[in-house]
């Protein structure tokens, strides 16, 4: 099981990316190369699993934008497993409105 992003206890938007491992009820921070700019806020998040290549949707959420007003979000972000890290690729759709 995956967990990404969330709040701090001061309100800040946290980027990090923790995995939970069920034989030794433990926790481990996953380190990540880049991040999602604007960090979203109560996105939606699907772990997938293929032939041993881990990939992590992230989807949707919103952020404040420079007005400090709500703007939903519909990115489609991919973290992909590299020899040490996860990277972060976001998907764009051509001609959507």
């Amino acid at each position: 099981m995956y967990l990404y992003g969330g709040l701090d206890n001061n309100g800040n938007i946290l980027q990090d990316l923790w995995k939970y491992n069920i034989s030794t009820n433990s926790w481990t921070q996953m380190t990540l190369s880049g991040s999602i700019s604007p960090a979203p806020i109560g996105c939606a998040v699907e772990a997938l699993s293929q032939s041993a290549t881990k990939r992590i949707l992230v989807y949707g959420g919103w952020h404040y934008n420079s007005k400090f007003k709500q703007v939903l979000t519909n990115d489609l972000w991919l973290l992909q497993e590299g020899p040490c890290m996860y990277i972060f690729f976001l998907f764009t759709c051509r001609g959507c409105n």
